[in-house]
């Protein structure tokens, strides 16, 4: 299980954070926690989990990210503070 919690100065400077994280690390949607990799996902798919909270220390509301290259055989899974850009 992932222990990741920004530095506090991180926080409280109100900067913007993006991190690669584990595709074992939990995160809580829907009332259900999960890890990263139980989460479909397909070669080539970018899937936006949006007000998550993250590690079983219920970091959060965060952003995560599980984007899938169609290049690479397995995705990466990114946690941030920012959101997502309107759509149009």
């Amino acid at each position: 299980m992932s222990t990741y919690r920004p530095a506090s100065g991180v926080t409280e400077a109100h900067w913007d954070y993006v991190c690669r994280t584990a595709k074992s690390t939990q995160v809580y949607q829907d009332g259900v926690w999960q890890s990263l990799d139980e989460i479909d996902a397909w070669p080539g798919s970018r899937l936006p989990l949006e007000h998550v909270l993250f590690t079983r220390q219920a970091y959060g509301p965060v952003l995560v990210i599980i984007w899938w290259d169609k290049h690479y055989a397995e995705p990466i899974y990114l946690v941030t503070n920012g959101v997502l850009p309107e759509r149009r």
